[in-house]
């Protein structure tokens, strides 16, 4: 017998079965050498093919469902085939998306969402998109990332809703202004010219991403919430076409070319293709910080440095900066209620994590802000820009320019990349030039070589600007026999005096980190043999330099790699001139199927040194709502109040997360140390989570703790508290809220309360709400009562109840009466009101109301009520979609 060709070895032989009799033999073989794909066995001039199925080869994705409207999943299925077709039994896929997953983790004791798979096929539902937007979404497979993009887009539906409400006085002498209110809404959506239009209007301002620290934490249901029209002005849309893109509303700008990340409501333009131009035109407010530097300490507690911050303005960012230049490398833009929180009272960040100065190489990282202090509207000035860009199978070009902030920068980038080859250069000018290039390629298994170049007018003063200077460095790797390769080194730099970027975050000066402010000029050269002898390296060179420092070294490097561990160290030391020794650490080791522990460690002998402790996914860190959604307590608002970054899971309900930092400077005998913790524990009733941070800096030892918990008590009743406590550096305080939610069929309560004090409180206080609605099928009953006292202020406490009812005898008739009073008791001042109300629906959509108010009332606002003594009328006019017989 023979298996493709090769004759099988008469030892496989298991068993020899003969029937005399018949004049049968029959032979069994065990351990043939069978391999993956299809195979050939023959046996007395008789052939059979046989396919054994490989390990996943390809992975292939296929949308089913990318249609935005609103109530759809997106549904893509996922398919897993060996080098030969054949459908393999892998059972499950780890992946990442940039929407929420509605489809539930197949094994939540793995790190990363696992979607589990039957014979080799999945389908990944995702929460469904109220407008259109971009997919995406990365699959690990072999410590190999892969990345999809895809485009949601509008489906033909249309839905449109219009409110006026319109309320006149008639206690008096009548006046427009004083007797005469009146307010507007409308939201449409439907298909326009090929295209579909989503608009929306408010005369007092279009809604905002809910303020998670106001009111009740919980409600009860595990209800969503998305508002994608945002904007400073009464009017947003959108428009999706085929072939292009408009918008008006509160997004980010269509500019890749150059480094704008902050969000501005504006006008935007952008087709669709390989080939697009885009653009934006927008009216600033004037009264905006923009791109601010925020000081990291290895605290997930950041103060802005003003109060009273205009909600819904904030654009956060975390930009990582190249070590040694200041180039910005990555701009990644923070959800608000996900990544981070803002009280805008207080002017308070509360992060999901803690962020430090430096990544895991060591890069340089800055946490940027930008956002409005005063009324938007009050002074406006124009900002503008366009883009032209282009892509093919293996390379990307673009040219742009904005004008923004009264700076006007011109810039052309390009990238090429064919699997083997990475390329790209950025060009830009603003009164001076900046030019930044990379490469990196390995033509063969045996070579591979990289370079980059930086450079920066000291008059440059346009977008994304980095050191003043130049900056040169290469590097190339020999492999000249299976244990024996070379590596070089080269760089190069001049650098004027104060090569500082613009708006860098103050932090500890580490010239082992960071160039020295002074002007300097010079290169080195470095050349080095390593010798494999598995799974140990070992590697011997030197170093010559020139310039400002200069003389040679002696390099000498060790390394170790092997199953789970990876360790390189690298050790210069000077023989001549005046050198610094340094040392490099390198160490990952993987803790679990897709986690690393990292930790990278420079050290500059008698200057300083920065390191860094992290513990990532392959597929990188996202923090899914799904972690705390419960049956009756929405994971948007748990994760908004108590979220914590985890990446290692423990088992099947708890993951931890750890991180650390440390730099320190001998020459100014100044130092940062951080390191923090996390903990997520997570059934089908209960989501709680802890982390803590501590760090010491120049300013002393300081420490930040976050927690919190839901959990539902049978199936009507849910509880929740949170809390935060800062200490030290300067600062004290503590946040804390408990809630509750009570919801069945008739009847629904709210409460909760909440304190604030010290350093996290714009103005220490203590507020408590209570609320609770009684409803039958033609009657409700409800009653509140609210109360706040300023800490500060003994005489301060507020309170405030109401009551109401509402009655409709017929389905054209309705009833109401209401009850306020407000009191305050140190002052012995107090208010109360009360009135009564009568509807009648004159047509469909139309109610004509009519009441009187006994006796007036001002205190807390309560939305769609006529307050005011004396007589009213009130018009409320509905309209949607079907007006005019159309749908």
């Amino acid at each position: 017998m023979t298996v493709n060709g090769q004759a099988v070895s008469a030892d496989l032989i298991g068993t020899n079965v003969q029937d005399g009799e018949r004049g049968v033999q029959r032979l069994t073989y065990v351990g043939v050498p069978i391999r993956s794909g299809p195979n050939t066995i023959s046996f007395l001039g008789q052939q059979l093919r046989v396919s054994r199925v490989g390990a996943t080869a390809r992975i292939v994705v296929t949308p089913l469902q990318l249609s935005a409207d609103g109530s759809s999943p997106i549904r893509l299925k996922m398919q897993t085939f060996d080098a030969f077709g054949q459908v393999t039994e892998q059972p499950s896929l780890t992946l990442t998306t940039n929407l929420e997953p509605l489809t539930p983790d197949s094994n939540p004791g793995e790190s990363g969402h696992q979607l589990k798979l039957l014979n080799g096929e999945g389908v990944l539902e995702l929460q469904p998109q109220s407008a259109p937007t971009t997919l995406r979404l990365s699959v690990l497979h072999d410590a190999q990332q892969t990345s999809y993009t895809y485009d949601l887009r509008p489906d033909q539906s249309r839905v449109g809703v219009g409110l006026i409400s319109v309320t006149a006085g008639l206690d008096g002498p009548f006046s427009v202004q004083s007797s005469l209110s009146w307010k507007a809404q409308a939201y449409y959506e439907g298909p326009l010219a090929g295209g579909k239009l989503y608009l929306a209007a408010d005369k007092d301002g279009l809604p905002r991403d809910e303020n998670t620290l106001l009111r009740s934490p919980v409600y009860g249901d595990a209800s969503t919430e998305s508002v994608p029209l945002q904007g400073l002005d009464p009017l947003a849309f959108t428009y999706d076409h085929p072939s292009f893109r408009a918008d008006y509303r509160r997004s980010a700008l269509p500019i890749e070319v150059l480094p704008l990340g902050e969000e501005l409501t504006a006008l935007t333009v952008s087709s669709k293709g390989p080939t697009r131009v885009s653009g934006f035109v927008a009216l600033v407010p004037e009264d905006r910080v923009s791109n601010l530097p925020l000081p990291l300490g290895g605290l997930r507690v950041v103060h802005l440095p003003d109060q009273n911050i205009s909600e819904g303005s904030d654009t956060l960012e975390l930009v990582t900066l190249e070590r040694g230049t200041g180039k910005e490398l990555k701009r990644q833009t923070l959800l608000r209620n996900t990544d981070y929180v803002l009280d805008y009272r207080s002017g308070v960040i509360t992060l999901a994590r803690a962020l430090d100065h430096v990544d895991l190489n060591l890069n340089e990282q800055e946490l940027r802000a930008s956002y409005r202090r005063q009324d938007p509207l009050a002074s406006r000035q124009p900002a503008y820009g366009a883009q032209l860009t282009t892509s093919g199978r293996h390379y990307t070009a673009g040219v742009a320019a904005v004008n923004i902030d009264h700076t006007l920068t011109l810039g052309a980038r390009a990238a090429y990349d064919n699997g083997t080859t990475q390329a790209s250069t950025l060009l830009a000018y603003s009164g001076g030039v900046q030019v930044s290039a990379d490469l990196s390629s390995k033509p063969t298994a045996r070579q591979s070589f990289g370079a980059k170049l930086r450079y920066q007018d000291g008059t440059y003063q346009g977008l994304g600007r980095f050191n003043d200077g130049l900056s040169v460095t290469a590097t190339a790797t020999t492999r000249l026999t299976e244990r024996v390769s070379t590596v070089i080194d080269a760089e190069y730099h001049r650098t004027p005096q104060t090569a500082t970027p613009v708006g860098a975050a103050p932090s500890a000066t580490l010239p082992a980190t960071t160039p020295n402010s002074q002007a300097s000029q010079g290169g080195s050269i470095t050349a080095r043999a390593d010798y494999q002898f598995a799974p140990f390296r070992a590697g011997l060179g030197g170093k010559y330099a020139f310039g400002d420092q200069y003389g040679l070294g002696l390099v000498g490097s060790a390394g170790y790699h092997q199953g789970r561990v990876d360790i390189d160290v690298t050790h210069t030391q000077p023989i001549s001139g005046n050198l610094n020794a340094t040392t490099d650490l390198s160490t990952t080791f993987r803790v679990a199927r897709n986690v690393n522990l990292g930790f990278t460690d420079k050290l500059t002998w008698g200057v300083g040194h920065a390191a860094a402790l992290t513990l990532d996914t392959m597929i990188g860190n996202v923090n899914y709502a799904a972690a705390y959604e419960l049956p009756s307590a929405s994971g948007q608002g748990n994760r908004a109040r108590f979220s914590v970054q985890t990446t290692l899971p423990l088992g099947p309900r708890l993951s931890l997360g750890v991180r650390g930092s440390a730099l320190y400077s001998l020459q100014d005998q100044a130092g940062e140390l951080g390191a923090g913790a996390d903990l997520n524990y997570k059934t089908d009733r209960l989501s709680a989570t802890l982390g803590s941070d501590v760090s010491s800096t120049a300013k002393g030892f300081g420490v930040v703790v976050r927690g919190g918990l839901t959990g539902s008590l049978g199936e009507h009743l849910t509880l929740s508290a949170d809390g935060l406590l800062e200490r030290g550096q300067g600062k004290s305080g503590q946040r804390l809220s408990l809630g509750y939610a009570y919801r069945q069929r008739s009847l629904v309560s709210l409460g909760y309360a909440r304190y604030t004090s010290g350093t996290l409180a714009a103005i220490p206080e203590l507020s408590a709400g209570l609320s609770a609605e009684y409803r039958q099928p033609a009657w409700a009953v409800r009653g509140s009562l609210d109360t706040r006292s300023l800490l500060n202020d003994a005489g301060s406490t507020t309170w405030q109840a109401g009551v109401g009812a509402t009655a409709y005898l017929t389905p054209w008739l309705g009833l109401g009466a209401w009850g306020r009073m407000i009191g305050q008791p140190a002052s012995g001042v107090s208010a109360l009101g009360y009135g009564v109300e009568g509807s009648v629906r004159a047509l469909p959509g139309t109610w004509l109301s009519a009441g009187y108010n006994f006796k007036g009332f001002e205190g807390l606002p309560s939305a769609g009520s006529y307050t005011k003594r004396g007589l009213y009328l009130r018009l409320d006019l509905t309209v949607d979609e079907t007006l005019g017989g159309k749908r």
